[in-house]
């Protein structure tokens, strides 16, 4: 006899990405982020309860001191009763030698949009930083979160990136 199938634990999200090269137009790489998938329908949005969305982030910052690769994690907490979405994102940046910058641990909140199954999220300035982020449900039933992000900082730095995660 067999066993009940394995449940898959895979996303159904995609992150792409754009690059731009302009040798000899003063810039070198510019990069561009964009989710796709399956948006969830108006009529299949929550009015009622919350959910729990675990992401993980991707993208690019650059400063005076160089650039960064940026990875991390951030979670997103929708509360489909009063449309907010809360965002607690901690962001790392990567240099290509190997030095890090720790962004710290940046929380805010933002809207759902119903009507086209998005939101926003941005936090205040956590030190030096502010996370800004807009996102989409996908899945039948906003089973899923992705979208694009910004990294604004004080002292001339910036970053973006997108991110991708499922319901917890």
């Amino acid at each position: 006899m067999h066993g009940a199938p394995k449940k898959q634990n895979k996303l159904t999200l995609y992150i792409g990405i754009a690059l731009l090269l302009g040798i000899g137009t003063g810039f070198l790489l510019n990069k561009n982020y964009v989710v796709f998938g399956s948006l969830t329908p108006a009529a299949n949005m929550p009015r009622s309860g919350g959910g729990s969305y675990g992401t993980i982030l991707d993208g690019t910052y650059h400063n005076s001191t160089g650039d960064y690769a940026l990875s991390g994690k951030a979670t997103f907490t929708a509360n489909f009763s009063n449309g907010i979405m809360g965002v607690t994102a901690n962001p790392v940046g990567t240099a290509g030698n190997g030095s890090i910058i720790n962004f710290g641990t940046m929380t805010g909140s933002g809207y759902i949009d119903y009507s086209t199954a998005s939101f926003t999220a941005q936090t205040g300035y956590i030190g030096n930083t502010r996370f800004s982020s807009q996102g989409n449900f996908y899945g039948p039933s906003a089973n899923e979160i992705g979208g694009v992000f910004t990294l604004t900082s004080r002292d001339g730095g910036a970053g973006a990136g997108a991110f991708v995660g499922k319901r917890n």
